[in-house]
């Protein structure tokens, strides 16, 4: 993938648990909607390519690999446990171009067998962050897809750079009430990655489509704004696959949404606390 990126995208390995992507073209064409307006699900599929570039080595630059999760990779997988985000009111302005960007990405917490990154979106125009989002990542087993413990050598070498406060592991701890909306929806082979589940970026734009499309169906608008989100806190319980069916569960807390996922099983898969601008 860092093969792929290499003519977009550029870094610099600026400290042992830090790292910077330049991204010239900034977000692509296909992360806003026709009226020039962010889709909020595109900036983690942002903040994953970034993930990819810094992780992958590449041919050009073989011997690093940003805190040498490429080297970890070859043996193991990193599951997303759980993350969250907050959006800059100013990645909704449209008459901001959305470029150039800066990605920065820095290791927050090393525990047994996950980390948590901080990623920054930065604009040259504003001194606030346009987005930042901790993601928690797990490195599982490949024959059992479970939580393996991170190896001694890595915890050696980057553990020093861990703050133990900022370990994530956040839980919905809102309650259903009577009141729900649900909306059912069916995987496409397009939403999963190469570990052959959903990817990650993808359950929030579930949740988006669930939000807009039980509008459709219950008051028959064709307005299809995007949610102007404004903090994203999410997490993942089961994996899911192409072909199955989900039903995408929320209800509203004033400005804030809940949401719930389930598989056609009725386990919940992934939860999900939203507040908007």
């Amino acid at each position: 993938m860092a093969h792929q990126l290499k003519n977009s995208y550029t870094r610099e390995f600026l400290a042992p648990n830090l790292v910077q992507v330049e991204v010239p073209g900034g977000f692509p064409y296909e992360a806003f909607d026709g009226e020039a307006h962010i889709k909020p699900w595109s900036v983690l599929t942002l903040v994953e390519s970034g993930r990819a570039f810094t992780f992958n080595r590449s041919e050009s630059d073989p011997n690093h690999s940003f805190l040498d999760l490429g080297y970890l990779y070859n043996v193991g997988m990193g599951f997303i446990g759980s993350g969250s985000t907050i959006f800059n009111k100013n990645l909704y302005n449209t008459e901001l171009r959305k470029s150039p960007l800066t990605l920065t990405k820095k290791l927050l917490y090393a525990g047994n067998s996950s980390v948590n990154l901080l990623t920054q979106v930065l604009h040259p125009d504003l001194t606030e962050p346009l987005v930042e989002c901790q993601v928690q990542t797990i490195l599982v087993s490949r024959e059992t897809r479970k939580p393996v413990q991170l190896p001694d050598w890595w915890r050696e070498k980057y553990q020093k750079y861990s703050q133990k406060e900022a370990a994530l592991n956040w839980r919905l701890n809102q309650k259903r009430p009577n009141n729900l909306t649900s909306y059912s929806l069916t995987i496409q082979p397009s939403d999963c990655d190469p570990y052959f589940h959903v990817n990650w970026s993808n359950y929030l734009k579930f949740c988006c489509d669930g939000l807009l499309g039980s509008n459709l169906k219950s008051s028959g608008l064709t307005v299809l704004k995007q949610p102007q989100i404004k903090i994203a806190n999410f997490t993942f319980l089961k994996e899911c696959n192409a072909g199955e069916q989900l039903s995408v569960i929320f209800w509203t807390e004033g400005k804030e949404l809940c949401f719930e996922i389930e598989n056609q099983d009725k386990d919940v898969v992934y939860q999900a606390h939203l507040e908007v601008h």
